[in-house]
């Protein structure tokens, strides 16, 4: 499925049109039929990855139990324990990064949180910084100078692999 494609399209969307989309994916979301499809595939003690909605991101985690609705789990990363609704399992191994192919200006949806972004100051000057926040309207930036800033999405880029190695090299003083 092409999120960036659906994202585009959403751009013509009214709020409420928004808001109707949210309700019928809510109502697909708890299925009984959905969610023992994914369940049936599922056991006490497998690995498996879902989707962090904060963090925009997968998390490898262990299955603890198996709810009638939602999954108990421990994350590999920090042992904390969660409570996932099914449709946030990513059985497919659906890769979750979205590219818009934008110049300047991204989506909330297109970034995660360590993510390298650049943007361009007030004083027309190309800052360099990782994303350490998801707001609503902004997100918070932790440039290379280690400042703090809060940046609306519509002023940041991402930084593709191979720049994010140079600038990491430049934090680092090399």
């Amino acid at each position: 499925m092409d999120y960036s494609q659906i994202l585009k399209d959403l751009d013509e969307a009214t709020l409420f049109d928004l808001y109707r989309l949210v309700s019928a994916l809510q109502d697909e979301m708890e299925s009984v039929e959905r969610i023992k499809k994914v369940r049936s595939g599922l056991r006490v003690g497998q690995t498996i990855t879902w989707f962090d909605r904060d963090t925009r991101e997968l998390v490898e985690s262990e299955i603890l139990k198996l709810n009638k609705t939602r999954c108990l789990v421990r994350n590999f990363g920090d042992g904390v324990k969660w409570n996932i609704t099914y449709a946030s399992i990513n059985t497919d191994d659906v890769a979750v990064e979205i590219n818009m192919n934008q110049k300047y200006g991204v989506k909330k949806s297109e970034l995660r949180v360590g993510d390298s972004v650049t943007y361009i100051s007030r004083d027309n000057l190309q800052v360099f910084g990782t994303v350490v926040k998801l707001n609503p309207k902004t997100a918070g930036i932790k440039t290379v100078d280690g400042e703090n800033w809060r940046v609306s999405y519509g002023f940041l880029k991402k930084i593709i692999e191979i720049e994010g190695e140079i600038i990491q090299k430049k934090i680092e003083g090399c």
